[in-house]
């Protein structure tokens, strides 16, 4: 394995530093926000009136949509010829939720589990083109619960708004059903933009490139969808069970219509984890149906804490389960700003493992 530049990584420290401390403050600022726009008299008293039952059950449905997250990431490996153990793939995945508590985005859980299999396997180009195939399928999954949920949010929006936000969304839906079944187009489309210059010519390259790679696997990219609806539509799931532990009075179809808009919201790496941001997104929806905001606050934050008890089993798994760790000397920040590059760099991390 090629020698780790601790002096380039460390070059590239203040950055990330810089990053993560705008991100960290956007994530404050929009806690302490909250907390000063509601009374904290009545969050206490909901707090006590919680049922800590439904809360339990949001925790179950979240470890639904992890488990069919695991799922999908075996069934797409295989895909590629890449045979790993579904209790080992189980562990790095939760140890890579762990480091995504303190990143933006999914960063920390892709490039976790990237690495992970990257190393395991000692096939890494095969390992990326299934995280990016992956992320094309998310994208198409989130944006089609969003469309079909659409019609439950006339209560919150008015009619143009509803328009706008149609239109939106069915143009992520178009692209990633297209590169998903014709990813040679986009191959075709990327050569024309590289010609000319265009800096987008090489991630559109990358996933389109990604998709090829699985060849006339349609059933296993079917499959994959299929699981990608249950990921995101056990969290939009779980906050139905949130809303029950907390006694908002909002009808199920409208916190279904939420879901989809408050993860693509956490998805922008603008926060550490959507912190905030999820909270925030739930009090300007449910604010608009007469939900008190203490409840709407608490609704959300209970969702991250429902995700958060898988995050710190994965701590616990790092810390106890060598088995989901890859077969090498680094610490945990160092594997995951790895893996970040080489995501970046795309074949180039085939060079570096084997070189």
């Amino acid at each position: 394995m090629a020698y780790f530049d601790r002096t380039e990584w460390m070059s590239k420290g203040s950055g990330r530093i810089l990053k993560w401390i705008i991100r960290a403050g956007v994530s404050v600022g929009l806690i302490i926000w909250l907390l000063t726009s509601v009374d904290l008299e009545r969050v206490g008293e909901t707090i006590t009136k919680m049922d800590i039952g439904w809360f339990l059950v949001a925790v179950a449905i979240k470890g639904i949509g992890i488990f069919s997250g695991i799922l999908r990431w075996r069934i797409m490996l295989r895909g590629q010829d890449i045979e790993l153990p579904l209790a080992n793939l189980g562990g790095a995945y939760l140890i890579g939720r762990f480091f995504g508590s303190f990143l933006p985005s999914t960063i920390g859980l892709d490039a976790y589990r990237t690495y992970y299999a990257a190393v395991r396997s000692r096939k890494v180009a095969r390992t990326i083109a299934v995280t990016v195939v992956e992320k094309v399928i998310g994208l198409f999954a989130l944006s089609f619960l969003a469309f079909v949920a659409l019609p439950f949010g006339f209560r919150m929006l008015n009619e143009r708004a509803m328009w706008v936000m149609g239109i939106a969304i069915c143009g992520p839906i178009i692209v990633a059903f297209l590169l998903l079944s014709r990813p040679s187009w986009f191959i075709g489309i990327s050569s024309w933009l590289n010609r000319r210059g265009s800096k987008f010519s090489t991630s559109l390259a990358r996933m389109s490139e990604a998709v090829a790679r699985f060849g006339k696997q349609r059933g296993r990219l079917a499959v994959a969808v299929g699981l990608g609806f249950l990921i995101h539509g056990a969290t939009s799931a779980m906050y139905l069970a949130t809303a029950e532990a907390v006694g908002a009075d909002v009808a199920p179809t409208e916190i279904l219509f939420i879901g989809p808009l408050m993860i693509a919201a956490t998805l922008v790496p603008i926060s550490i984890a959507g912190i905030g941001v999820r909270e925030a997104t739930y009090v300007f929806f449910l604010s608009q149906v007469g939900v008190p905001q203490e409840q709407a606050v608490l609704l959300g934050f209970l969702g991250y804490l429902a995700g958060e008890v898988y995050s710190l089993l994965g701590g616990a798994v790092w810390a106890l389960t060598p088995a989901a760790r890859p077969e090498d000397g680094y610490g945990l920040m160092e594997v995951v700003s790895r893996a970040a590059n080489w995501m970046k760099r795309g074949n180039k991390a085939g060079e570096e493992l084997n070189g």
